[in-house]
C-alpha cells in the first residue's frame, strides 16, 4: 500500500519531485523552497529502507492574505530532535544522519547533539538518500495538498502497510 501510494505521489508531482543521494565527505545540498521529505538508508546489496517522513513550510493567513510561511527545506538542518544531520566537522561523528535522540529534554540535547553517543542510531551520508515533494507558494497548484496534508497521507500509507512508523518518526 505505501509503495502504491508513493508511486502515486511521484506521478503526480512529477518534476517537483527531487531525489538527493549524498557522499561521505560533502554537505547536503538543499533544494530550494519547502514541502515534503523522505529519508531513506540505502546500503548495496540491502533493500532501501525508509527513516523519516517529515515536512517543512505551510500555508498561514496573513492581513487577510494566504501565503506560504517561511519553512524551508534547509531549515531541516539546523534541526537535533527528533534527528540531526551532523554535518559540524567539530562533532565527534559527522556526515551523518542521527536519530533518537538519548536526552528527554530538547535543550539538554542540543546542548550534546555533537557527542558520539547523543543519538541511538547514525547512518553516514554515502548510505542517505533524501526525495523532496517540492510546493508552490500558491496553494492551489499544489495538487489538493497541503505539505502537512500529505505528510499525513504518507505516514498513514506506512502505518497501514507497516503496522508502525517510520523508525525516526514518533507520531502520527
Amino acid at each position: 500500500m505505501f509503495e502504491t501510494k508513493f508511486n502515486e505521489i511521484i506521478n503526480l508531482f512529477g518534476n517537483r519531485f527531487i531525489t538527493v543521494k549524498c557522499a561521505n565527505n560533502q554537505k547536503i545540498t538543499w533544494p530550494k523552497g519547502f514541502g515534503v521529505y523522505l529519508v531513506w538508508e540505502n546500503k548495496p546489496n540491502e533493500a532501501k529502507r525508509l527513516i523519516y517522513i517529515g515536512m517543512t513550510g505551510k500555508f498561514i493567513r496573513s492581513k487577510g492574505n494566504i501565503s506560504a510561511n517561511n519553512g524551508r527545506f534547509s531549515s531541516r538542518k539546523v534541526r537535533w530532535t527528533p534527528y540531526y544531520f551532523s554535518e559540524d566537522s567539530s562533532a565527534t561523528a559527522f556526515n551523518e544522519f542521527r536519530y533518537g535522540p538519548k536526552y528527554s529534554n530538547s535543550n539538554t540535547q542540543r546542548i550534546n547533539k555533537l557527542e558520539q553517543g547523543a543519538y541511538a542510531n547514525s547512518i553516514a551520508y554515502d548510505f542517505l538518500e533524501l526525495n523532496f515533494f517540492i510546493f508552490q507558494p500558491n496553494p492551489k497548484d499544489n495538487f489538493s495538498y497541503s505539505p502537512s496534508s500529505l505528510e499525513s497521507t504518507l505516514l498513514t500509507a506506512y502505518l497501514l502497510s507497516n503496522n508502525d512508523l517510520p523508525p525516526a518518526n514518533n507520531e502520527l
